[in-house]
């Protein structure tokens, strides 16, 4: 049985990426798509002590709409100095902020305009740090050559060619999935209803969806990975379904 799922990349992504990466055997990210402005592809919040931070890669724009998500250049550099600071302030009194603070400084020193390079790296270190072993393939692979369509035509061309019985939809995939479409081709749609769970944060009260950053500097990596799928579905769960 193989399960797959496929996603835009995202920087800094939320909890909810996360789990989805560990209910999957396959991960395809969809950089061969058109890029899509204020979304969360180049930007992610974080919680500072003057609320919520939000975190923004500068991209060149113009001409977005003919361009896919791996052709897109990072605007200019100042981002990457603005983007730690932030992090810094907000973060450098978390319990496990000095257990990760290296790589990240580091991260935000390096150079180039490749967005996707930038964000992938970024997100292979994360799905690491939380011991997430799920195969990750790119759209843009030769590999993927011919396959093409638009959402669930391309969804459905993904999961013949991994010869999947189940794909990963996020919750948004009910408002474009024809369920019985898939079942006539011998896949089981699984639509992720994310529950956010509650955890220990920094500045008053709790605020959801924030960058899996805030989770990993407040509580580690262990904690972390546990606390993504409480009342969540698993991936025993998922395979008994």
């Amino acid at each position: 049985m193989t399960h797959l799922t496929a996603m835009q990349p995202a920087y800094l992504p939320w909890l909810g990426f996360f789990h989805k990466a560990m209910l999957a055997d396959v991960f395809v990210i969809l950089d061969d798509v058109q890029f899509e402005r204020n979304s969360f592809i180049n930007r992610n919040k974080v919680k500072a002590q003057q609320g919520e931070q939000w975190l923004t890669i500068p991209l060149k724009t113009v001409g977005h709409l003919d361009k896919t998500i791996r052709q897109m250049e990072i605007a200019d550099d100042r981002w990457r100095k603005k983007h730690w600071q932030t992090i810094y302030n907000a973060y450098h009194k978390a319990p496990y902020f000095k257990e990760y603070a290296g790589f990240f400084e580091a991260f935000y020193r390096r150079e180039g305009r490749s967005f996707i390079e930038q964000v992938c790296f970024m997100q292979y270190i994360l799905l690491d740090f939380l011991g997430i072993k799920t195969t990750i393939k790119y759209q843009s692979s030769p590999e993927f050559k011919g396959i093409t369509g638009h959402k669930q035509e391309l969804i459905l061309n993904l999961c013949k060619y991994f010869n999947a019985d189940t794909f990963i939809f996020g919750s948004q995939g009910r408002n474009y999935a024809d369920v019985e479409l898939f079942r006539q081709h011998g896949i089981r749609c699984y639509f992720q209803d994310y529950q956010h769970p509650v955890y220990p944060q920094q500045w008053g009260e709790f605020v959801p969806n924030m960058s899996i950053i805030d989770l990993l500097f407040n509580v580690g990596a262990n904690r972390a990975r546990e606390i993504i799928k409480e009342g969540n579905t698993t991936k025993s769960e998922l395979l008994e379904g």
